[in-house]
């Protein structure tokens, strides 16, 4: 929320929208506490109880908040973002100059930088050091796509949302095209930061699957149950490599496990029989 330049009314609408419920003697409603008992409190997250003890929410509510209209907001609440916004700024200083260079780009558009046409030599046939792009447009690392009519938030969370928006559906490109291209042979490096691929050298495993469907961070593909543990793996070697490469500073870390399932569900995990190879998931009931 705050990384992308949300405020504290929005924190505090959002938790109390989508957070955990709220245990407190004499609340309105019946809700789970730890343990999974029913007890009084409220639903969603009320920070004026769990972080000053309150003895209610909502005693004192505002409709105004720095300037700006709020659906009626539980004044203690707004206090204690207020709060948790310094102590997040205290802990992650980068982001008050982050927020300058967004004000920046903003008003001014963003500027072409040196380190930018070093870092992605294919922009210098098109971007000189100096340039600046249109006032509310923004250039997204790596493949330099250009977005433009931002508001600020929208800047704010392009920068670093997008990097993953960018690999997933280069990855999409890349298995959809393995998936119906027997021409393609399976490179062994893609990128200099590339995990070296099991299939390198030879068609893909992927050929004659489907791709199904894009679902925000997921791949769901179609196999052939004899070829589902490699097709599934080629898979997952893709996704990992597109996310090393638009995300390199955090490479080491990056993780796509597969899943087989013979219908999707989003609680499927990943299973594998007594020599490694991955086998279907199946529900409880």
């Amino acid at each position: 929320m705050f990384p992308g330049g949300g405020g504290v009314a929005r924190f505090v609408s959002t938790q109390r929208s989508q957070g955990p419920d709220t245990p407190c003697v004499g609340g309105p409603h019946l809700v789970k506490d730890d343990s999974g008992n029913f007890v009084e409190g409220y639903y969603g997250l009320r920070f004026c109880i769990l972080m000053d003890g309150a003895k209610a929410c909502g005693t004192t509510k505002v409709m105004m908040w720095k300037d700006r209209k709020i659906s009626p907001t539980c004044e203690a609440c707004l206090e204690c973002g207020v709060r948790l916004k310094n102590y997040w700024l205290r802990q992650w200083t980068e982001y008050r100059a982050y927020f300058k260079f967004i004000d920046a780009c903003i008003q001014n558009g963003q500027e072409i930088t040196d380190e930018m046409l070093m870092r992605w030599p294919w922009l210098q046939s098109t971007y000189t050091t100096g340039q600046r792009l249109d006032p509310g447009q923004i250039m997204q690392h790596h493949s330099g796509r250009l977005r433009g009519g931002l508001d600020y938030c929208s800047m704010a969370n392009g920068f670093f949302q997008s990097l993953l928006s960018e690999a997933i559906k280069r990855a999409t490109c890349r298995v959809s095209r393995e998936c119906y291209d027997r021409t393609v042979i399976v490179p062994d490096m893609v990128y200099a930061n590339s995990i070296r691929s099991a299939y390198a050298n030879g068609p893909s495993p992927l050929l004659g699957s489907r791709m199904v469907v894009l679902q925000h961070d997921e791949l769901i593909t179609d196999h052939d149950e004899d070829t589902a543990h490699d097709a599934a793996t080629r898979v997952s070697e893709i996704m990992v490599n597109e996310l090393r490469f638009y995300c390199p500073d955090v490479a080491d870390a990056c993780a796509a496990e597969p899943a087989l399932m013979f219908r999707w569900n989003k609680e499927a995990k990943t299973v594998r029989d007594s020599n490694g190879k991955l086998i279907p998931w199946q529900p409880n009931n």
